[in-house]
């Protein structure tokens, strides 16, 4: 009985060598990853007791990915993208060792933890284009939507241990949690060693500016009726994201009286809820209905997060920030999705990069703007007033929706024979040419 009998379209993703050896190595460094975030939001709380401090701790781990992010995706789109993400990856071991050494010895300071912070913003920032047009080369085509969902899956799983795992490590020294992050990082070198991949780069480097390519993909992207739309959305789902994660500490402790323990079960339950849709679309694993599946899920996430954040009781809370984690899962994984396989490849690590780019954005100005909004009129009104815009934002978009199911994939492409098969390395489209419809 093979993989894929077994385990539907989970079972065929994974039939493909290179995405399997990846993913190993993948799953074990996001699960140190989100510890690794809880511990800094927490340090960052202790050593300030400021949401606004807190904020801005949010704010410089994301300034690398908005001014870095722009040049590494359209770096990603001329040079070999497997390279770029095992530099990225041994950044990332020396800066969690790093973190782990300060904590360990003591002498880590507010100073010392946003220069590191800052760090991890920029392998972040060469991290998320390079491995955005990688993927695409480590699945078969046809695959590709149960290979995103299954990775989503791996995060959200992540984001469901990780925090629960932390929690403990914090409270006998958030050491413990960086040090573990830098072991993550360290398994992923060594799948992302064991690769073999034929089509990591989309296109030899040309006698031209990189802020040129850089416009070439801005306008490539706003041109598409169904890419642009979708990164419009993209924009406020990140607000409303990152900026709760970032005030989580907050919310836990300032607002609910629950400290560690509170935390801990909101980050749980909340990655509990993204562990579930992410599931759920892993076995689904197909595009056909998938623009509608986006849109539902962006305005039940955007609900979800303004009551969460105007609730006054902790297991209300508690209860909406699972509606809140499944949601943005679901927006998330499928708007990526539509993305990736919409997208021409010689644009693709530029084009995905603008999805994480224009998340970085709005995490980084929603931590530190409604951080400072916070310290005004309290953590609460704050996030909600970001639910609010983000709603405000759905019903402008919700009417455009023909016109985005006319530009995006509706079906699975079946004519693939392997991994990249149907990405394979192609001359990139006339700079100003407005992309016309795009079929899976």
């Amino acid at each position: 009985m093979t993989i894929s009998s077994r385990l539907g379209s989970i079972g065929r993703a994974l039939e493909d060598r290179n995405y399997r050896i990846h993913t190993v190595g993948y799953t074990a460094s996001w699960l140190t990853f989100w510890g690794q975030r809880l511990a800094t939001g927490w340090v960052a709380w202790e050593l300030t007791g400021s949401p606004f401090l807190v904020g801005v701790a949010g704010f410089l781990d994301l300034v690398p990915v908005i001014v870095l992010g722009p040049l590494f995706a359209a770096l990603a789109d001329r040079l070999n993208r497997l390279t770029m993400v095992i530099i990225s990856a041994w950044l990332g071991v020396v800066q969690a060792a790093l973190l782990a050494a300060l904590a360990f010895s003591g002498s880590m300071t507010y100073a010392s933890l946003l220069v590191l912070v800052a760090m991890h913003g920029v392998v972040i920032a060469l991290y998320m284009p390079s491995f955005s047009g990688l993927l695409p080369h480590l699945s078969a085509k046809r695959n590709l939507p149960a290979a995103i969902a299954f990775n989503s899956a791996i995060g959200s799983t992540a984001f469901f241990v990780g925090p629960a795992l932390a929690t403990w490590m914090i409270a006998a020294d958030p050491g413990y949690a960086f040090a573990s992050n830098a072991a993550g990082y360290a398994i992923y070198l060594v799948s992302l060693y064991r690769l073999t991949v034929k089509h990591a780069a989309a296109r030899p480097a040309v006698r031209r500016s990189l802020f040129g390519d850089v416009g070439d993909g801005v306008r490539y992207a706003v041109a598409h009726k169904g890419i642009g739309p979708l990164l419009v959305l993209a924009f406020f789902a990140g607000l409303l994201f990152q900026s709760t994660q970032s005030l989580m500490p907050v919310i836990a402790d300032g607002v609910h009286g629950r400290g560690e323990a509170g935390l801990g079960i909101l980050q749980t339950l909340s990655g509990f809820g993204a562990l579930a849709a992410a599931v759920w679309l892993s076995v689904r694993g197909r595009l056909e209905g998938t623009l509608a599946l986006v849109l539902a899920a962006f305005a039940l996430f955007a609900g979800a997060a303004t009551l969460f954040a105007l609730s006054p009781l902790f297991w209300p809370a508690a209860l909406l920030i699972i509606l809140f984690g499944g949601a943005q899962t679901v927006f998330r994984t499928g708007a990526m999705t539509l993305v990736q396989t919409a997208v021409d490849d010689a644009m693709r690590s530029r084009v995905v990069g603008a999805q994480h780019l224009l998340q970085s954005v709005a995490g980084a100005g929603g931590a530190l703007g409604l951080g400072a909004l916070a310290e005004v009129i309290g953590v609460g009104p704050a996030l909600a007033t970001a639910g609010i815009a983000a709603a405000a934002v759905f019903a402008r978009v919700w009417r455009r929706r023909a016109a985005m199911a006319l530009a995006l994939p509706s079906r699975d492409d079946e004519e693939d024979s392997g991994p990249g098969a149907a990405t394979a390395v192609v001359s990139p489209p006339a700079p100003h040419v407005t992309p016309g419809r795009t079929r899976a």
